[in-house]
């Protein structure tokens, strides 16, 4: 069994293999969009397991990237746990170096990623920040068959990772 996130992660990515089309300019978005979609499932993934579980939002304070994090006294006063959701919320989740630690230490979950995934999300950096070029200023080329793989790694990555949360956790209860 998956967890509904999964399967919207693998209904999305289906949507855009069907839309791959001759148009260089388009394809580039929808390839980006693949990075967006894994960015999503990570996220509902994390923050609903958080939300589940005291634990794990005990586990999360004491993790390598917030176990020194400063907060106001007031802040601690009035509502530390929204204060720690709202700085959970704010992470970029397509920064697999940053994501990937929270997830081991903080659900005991291996995001196991490549180059090639570190390739993809670097495509994505140059498709929305230069406008599909890369930093000598040529243009990114993407073909159909790099499309339609890339597409299936990152399907491959989202379901190893719901394999071990439904294995991990009761998603009964939670999705």
């Amino acid at each position: 069994m998956n967890t509904k996130y999964y399967l919207e992660a693998k209904n999305n990515l289906n949507y855009i293999e069907d839309k791959i089309t001759n148009d260089e300019y388009l394809n580039k978005l929808l390839y980006a969009n693949i990075i967006t979609i894994l960015e999503k499932y990570l996220y509902n993934i994390f923050i609903t397991l958080l939300n589940s579980d005291i634990k794990l939002l005990k586990n999360l304070t004491i993790s390598s990237k917030f176990k020194n994090q400063k907060i106001p006294l007031k802040t601690a006063l009035n509502d530390v746990e929204k204060y720690i959701f709202e700085m959970v919320k704010g992470l970029n989740y397509h920064n697999l170096s940053d994501i990937e630690p929270l997830f081991s230490e903080v659900l005991d979950i291996k995001i196991d990623y490549d180059e090639k995934v570190i390739h993809t999300i670097n495509t994505r950096h140059n498709i929305i920040h230069r406008n599909g070029f890369n930093k000598n200023g040529e243009s990114i080329k993407i073909s159909t068959l790099q499309f339609q793989q890339t597409i299936k790694l990152f399907l491959n990555l989202i379901l190893d990772i719901d394999n071990q949360i439904t294995k991990k956790y009761n998603i009964q209860d939670l999705f």
